[in-house]
């Protein structure tokens, strides 16, 4: 009882919105690398904001050209940057880190699940599947499949093939 509610607001025009932990969210902007990377983090208890990536880090020019910010997941101490044609790693400082691990997709992703130590990139007419931890593509699903929620690592990842049905994308240890 008598909490208060406080609003929130970004101004400009926003693709996703990620919780990085109980006080931080990252939202994805429509303004590109311009515009700090296309990430704004903000702090929920005070309002302020902060660009994810440090421009100045020379080890992000490749990223300087159009791209489409998506979204971000934090995985152990660094945060895996997922845009429309490429994701890659920076540490809390917004610096590349993981020794320049850049995954690349085949197509252009409009969607994400992360199922560590994989990544789901829902492209136009295929899924990629990239282990994080090598940085290697896995498996390409072909078809038009859509994710219909936004799992956090571990949880089932839901997905429909052409909105027929749904249907849940089952992960198999590769030992057994």
């Amino acid at each position: 009882m008598g909490e208060t509610v406080e609003e929130l607001y970004i101004p400009r025009e926003t693709y996703s919105v990620r919780f990085l932990s109980r006080t931080r969210l990252a939202a994805a902007l429509k303004k590109g690398f311009a515009v700090q990377g296309g990430f704004e983090m903000v702090d929920l208890v005070t309002s302020e904001t902060q660009g994810l990536l440090d421009l100045s880090d020379p080890s992000l020019q490749f990223a300087s050209k159009k791209v489409k910010a998506v979204t971000v997941f934090p995985v152990s101490n660094t945060f895996l940057v997922c845009y429309d044609k490429f994701a890659f790693y920076v540490d809390r400082m917004g610096r590349m880190s993981l020794n320049d691990r850049i995954m690349r997709w085949t197509g252009s992703a409009s969607a994400f699940a992360l199922h560590e130590p994989y990544i789901l990139a829902f492209c136009t007419n295929h899924v990629e599947i990239w282990n994080i931890e090598t940085g290697k593509l896995e498996q390409k699903l072909s078809g038009f499949y859509h994710l219909l929620n936004a799992p956090e690592s571990g949880e089932k990842v839901l997905v429909s093939p052409a909105f027929r049905h749904v249907a849940e994308m089952i992960f198999r240890d590769s030992a057994v």
